[in-house]
Order: structure tokens, then C-alpha cells, then sequence
């Protein structure tokens, strides 16, 4: 029998070796990812060194920590980005984050997006 796990915005159906994110808008399943961005970061420094992956360009640059986007406040972290076939056409308004954050020995997962304005 399948594990099922809930919540507002994330719904896994583990069913032994893959589950399918559903989005957090409109719980399609029609995701796809097109950027990884990975954050390096000492605890609570200034500065993060964020590695940016799209398609088979890779770009490296030392952000202020700030302003770089880590969804993390104090440590490492990734998001990986995403457009939905369902609500949006893959324009930066319309994009979806997935963000795994390290915070205080804790691993966070959750997502980021701008929530799309009732029909």
C-alpha cells in the first residue's frame, strides 16, 4: 500500500521509488523543472556563493547573502525552479520554486511562487 503524505502545497504518493509533485497553484501534475540553483553558505556569513544550473550552461557568482535568494537564512540551500502546464506559461511572474533549506540541524522543504488571483 502507498504512503501518502499532505499538506497545503505539497502532496507525495510514495509508491516505492518515485512520487510526482503535484502544483502548488493548481494541483496539476504538468511540472516542469528547467533551473537548479544550489547556495553554499557558512554559517551566517555575508556573502553566498550560489551555482546556477540551466539546461548545459552553468554560472557561479558570490552574492551578498541578503539579496542572492538562498531559502535558507543562515546556511546552504537549493531551489529548483519550475513552469506548470496548467497556470502558467513559464514567464518569471508565473514561475514556481521548490526550496530545500538547512536551518538549525533541520533540512525544510516547501515551496515558492506568487499565488495566481481567483478566476
Amino acid at each position: 500500500m502507498a504512503n501518502l503524505t499532505k499538506s497545503k502545497h505539497l502532496s507525495l504518493v510514495d509508491m516505492g521509488s518515485a512520487a510526482d509533485l503535484h502544483c502548488p497553484r493548481c494541483n496539476a501534475d504538468l511540472l516542469h523543472h528547467f533551473r537548479v540553483t544550489v547556495f553554499y553558505r557558512s554559517e551566517d556569513d555575508d556573502s553566498v556563493v550560489r551555482t546556477r544550473v540551466t539546461g548545459s550552461t552553468v554560472a557561479v557568482d558570490v552574492a551578498e547573502s541578503r539579496d542572492a535568494g538562498n531559502p535558507s537564512a543562515r546556511r546552504d540551500g537549493m531551489a529548483i525552479e519550475f513552469y506548470c502546464e496548467g497556470c502558467g506559461g513559464g514567464k518569471p511572474d508565473d514561475l514556481i520554486e521548490l526550496t530545500i533549506a538547512q536551518h538549525k540541524g533541520s533540512t525544510e522543504i516547501g515551496w515558492r511562487f506568487t499565488p495566481k488571483p481567483p478566476s
